[in-house]
């Protein structure tokens, strides 16, 4: 799997989540970083990097974004 298909994958996990009343997310592809803001003032960030990829997208990924 790629990383930029897993921060896709990461964001769409994060900004689906109700329970994180989430006012904010933004996303520094340059940075491989996403900052989260949440709604009361809390501000959090996920540095993403790589230690290993494949050629393969992760098969749970595929069943859950492809059927």
């Amino acid at each position: 799997m790629e990383l930029n298909y897993f921060k896709d994958c990461l964001f769409d996990l994060i900004n689906e989540c109700d329970s994180l009343k989430i006012a904010d997310i933004d996303v520094q592809d340059r940075d491989d970083t996403i900052t989260v803001t949440v709604e009361d003032g809390s501000i959090f960030e996920i540095k993403c990097r790589s230690i290993r990829e494949t050629d393969l997208p992760h098969p749970a990924a595929e069943r859950h974004f492809y059927s």
